[in-house]
């Protein structure tokens, strides 16, 4: 796995994490409003004072935890997705292929000397011209000489 997908699995993570934890204070509070109910039908006078301030933010910090969550699981997984279709965008020549057409190149060069590459190209261009792609017709190129 490489940098930037361990990237978007931790973003999913946290985002789990703060999801989990804000459910399960959305709970808590349930029970906590749940049981003053209970309280109040019983007849119990309950009054929460400068506790009630404290429960209200606590509720508040527990909706942006969730929130958060939220968007860190979404954001984890367009992040992942990104890298994919960049990696998708970035379609690249094989290593092997351009390690045939550097050994080429200076085998051609050795022997041509400063007309090697053109040599190289117009033998190349000729595959490409019967319809193959460079790539390929590199490596015919490299076949016919003996590199593969």
């Amino acid at each position: 796995m490489e940098k930037e997908q361990w990237v978007g699995a931790a973003l999913v993570l946290i985002g789990i994490y703060f999801l989990s934890s804000s459910i399960l204070g959305l709970w808590a509070f349930a029970m906590f409003s749940s049981a003053l109910q209970m309280l109040r039908q019983q007849g119990f006078q309950v009054s929460l004072g400068p506790l009630g301030g404290m429960v209200f933010v606590s509720f508040l910090i527990v909706v942006l935890s969730f929130f958060t969550g939220i968007v860190s699981i979404v954001g984890g997984a367009l992040f992942a997705s990104k890298i994919e279709v960049e990696k998708l965008k970035a379609v690249k020549v094989p290593k092997r292929v351009e390690e045939l057409y550097e050994k080429l190149l200076n085998a051609y060069s050795s022997v041509y000397g400063s007309r090697g590459k053109q040599k190289l190209e117009k033998k190349i261009e000729e595959y490409v011209n019967q319809g193959l792609t460079r790539n390929a017709a590199i490596r015919k190129v490299a076949e016919k000489e003996g590199y593969v």
